[in-house]
């Protein structure tokens, strides 16, 4: 552990340890807290209640810290029913006589370290802009602010971790203090030509260092760098047309002094048209094309992420490297239908706006069929824009 996380005051997890006299500690410290929060908490009003949401309700983790026979700071975890890969920080509160103190932070850091132990790649936590201490703390802990959100931050850090090339990196070094990246009250808006991405970069006291590009959309990386080598993987454009056959480029780099066996394979998921293998054996770059298409029947996927995922395995020497492109699929044209109300009243004539916009970039010719039910009239009046 460096020096920077092993001032972090010790940690106990809540749940699992739970004592006679723990709910009327954190219902004390929330009730100190309750003034901190804009227009104050509305927390829960007595021990029991306290006990209930904690160990009966949805949290698979809560951290405390504590001094003497108080609790000081709580951060909860829970696992979203309707997310497999991720999770959602409930609370991080700290007891306003500690702040500054690190109590907030050691909690943070403990759930973060949680997630990663439990195999989860994804920790998601929501405050508000105005939020002057609490942002770049979380940005300090792998957070990124989520562009166009109020205020949603998302963590890929435990995935970092897990990732082929991250776990022997980090087994070296630290993943908290040797993170790079600006901590300012902006959102992280970074794009990868139109792809929305988010860049992590670790560099160590040694000179080694990871830089890990995620998707937005897959939750997984897209370009990976290390001393030895880098690989991406490439769209168009995250959102793509069903149909239309698209390139998907790969760029791969041996910063070696000799060659190294490279192998690439490419897979879609069902309802994605695409079978790419390669081998080579490379110094230096080289750059690989293939085309991929995504069925407009595609089946849309109920759960988040729920962008159809490109995947690339890639063998650089003994390496085993995956990359992951998200792809938001549109439909060559897009048809929607607005009415006055959503009754239809009997012999009173009302107007309906029928809209068809074309994602394609050619001119092209679409043949939509009306049909009325129900005994109902249609009169059609086109408009051409």
């Amino acid at each position: 552990m460096s020096a920077k996380t092993s001032i972090l005051h010790p940690t106990r997890e809540l749940l699992s340890t739970w004592r006679e006299g723990d709910a009327e500690k954190v219902l004390a410290m929330i009730d100190r807290s309750d003034a901190t929060f804009p227009g104050g908490g509305g927390w829960q009003e007595d021990a029991e209640e306290i006990e209930r949401w904690l160990r009966h309700g949805d949290q698979i983790a809560a951290y405390v810290t504590e001094e003497g026979d108080r609790i000081v700071a709580l951060c909860t975890l829970m696992v979203r029913p309707d997310q497999l890969e991720g999770s959602y920080i409930e609370l991080l509160i700290c007891d306003p006589e500690f702040h500054g103190k690190k109590h907030g932070k050691s909690v943070l850091h403990a759930v973060v370290e949680h997630v990663y132990r439990a195999g989860i790649g994804k920790v998601d936590l929501g405050t508000w802009a105005g939020n002057m201490k609490a942002v770049p703390l979380y940005k300090r802990t792998g957070f990124m602010w989520q562009p166009g959100s109020c205020v949603h931050m998302e963590n890929f850090t435990p995935a970092a971790r897990q990732h082929p090339l991250g776990a022997p990196f980090f087994a070296r070094h630290d993943w908290y203090s040797d993170l790079q990246r600006p901590v300012d009250l902006v959102e992280d808006l970074v794009t990868r030509g139109k792809v929305k991405v988010y860049e992590y970069l670790w560099r160590a006291a040694d000179g080694d260092f990871l830089r890990m590009v995620f998707d937005r959309q897959s939750w997984r990386p897209i370009e990976v760098e290390t001393p030895e080598l880098t690989a991406c993987v490439t769209l168009p454009d995250e959102k793509l047309v069903a149909g239309q056959p698209h390139r998907v480029k790969w760029q791969i780099t041996n910063s070696k002094s000799k060659p190294v066996q490279v192998f690439l394979a490419a897979r879609g998921e069902p309802g994605m048209e695409i079978a790419h293998r390669q081998s080579l054996e490379l110094s230096g770059s080289a750059a690989m094309e293939a085309q991929v298409t995504v069925d407009p029947e595609i089946v849309e996927k109920t759960r988040p992420p729920r962008a159809a995922v490109l995947t690339t395995e890639l063998m650089f020497g003994n390496r085993e490297i995956e990359l992951a492109a998200g792809i938001d699929v549109v439909q060559a044209v897009e048809i929607s239908i607005e009415g006055p109300r959503a009754l239809i009243l009997p012999t009173e004539p009302q107007q309906a706006r029928l809209t068809l916009r074309s994602h394609l970039d050619r001119k092209c010719v679409a043949q939509l069929r009306l049909r009325p039910v129900h005994n109902l009239e249609l009169k059609r009046r086109s408009v051409r824009v």
